[in-house]
């Protein structure tokens, strides 16, 4: 469990336009692996080793949005995390990162450690002193993988369901609109019809 360098080991000035990628918010929040702003050179890269990104770190953000994670694919470009970031290597022998991930993401550890009292987002995650006392359950590797399978399933499932209310959302618009016209469909008639979607 590494807590990204401080601000001052990373200044814009010694940022290139090509080399070691660092990884930002951007990539925690959105688990986009494309996206590749700032980067450093080789001499930078090996003297800040300690905060390398490996495949399968939890990278984990840590101000402004916080509490977001992503799990780093196999073919990410070669980094090291921001002081935004904080990144969890896992032991592959004891817990799959797409586990620990959905424990992280859980209710009752998501509201203890990135949620302040009155259930609003914390602008800074806890010292990692404290973020590695959290207690994760941890079952074998089977039944994590089988709780994950059945979560991921869950959540297609879920995906596809709201597609689909999309699709009929779209076809019930062209249908009225048929009716009415664009330009005259009272609001009203589009409030109803989203109730009783979301009813149904």
């Amino acid at each position: 469990m590494v807590r990204g360098p401080f601000g001052g080991s990373l200044k814009k000035e010694i940022f290139t336009t090509s080399g070691y990628l660092v990884y930002e918010q951007n990539h925690a929040i959105n688990a986009d692996f494309k996206f590749a702003r700032y980067f450093i050179d080789e001499a930078k890269y090996r003297e800040m080793k300690r905060f390398q990104v490996l495949a399968n770190d939890l990278l984990i953000s840590c101000s402004g949005t916080m509490g977001k994670i992503a799990i780093v694919p196999v073919n990410h470009k070669p980094g090291i995390i921001n002081q935004a970031l904080l990144k969890l290597t896992v032991d592959p022998k004891k817990v799959l990162p797409e586990y620990l991930k959905l424990a992280l993401e859980s209710e009752p550890i998501h509201d203890q450690y990135f949620r302040n009292q009155s259930g609003g987002v914390i602008q800074n995650v806890a010292y990692v002193k404290v973020l590695s006392q959290i207690d994760v359950p941890l079952p074998a590797i089977d039944v994590q993988r089988a709780i994950v399978n059945q979560v991921t399933e869950e959540q297609e499932l879920v995906a596809g369901t709201k597609k689909l209310m999309e699709h009929y959302r779209q076809r019930l618009r062209s249908a009225i609109a048929k009716v009415w016209g664009d330009s005259n469909v009272p609001d009203s008639v589009y409030e109803s019809r989203n109730e009783l979607l979301e009813a149904a």
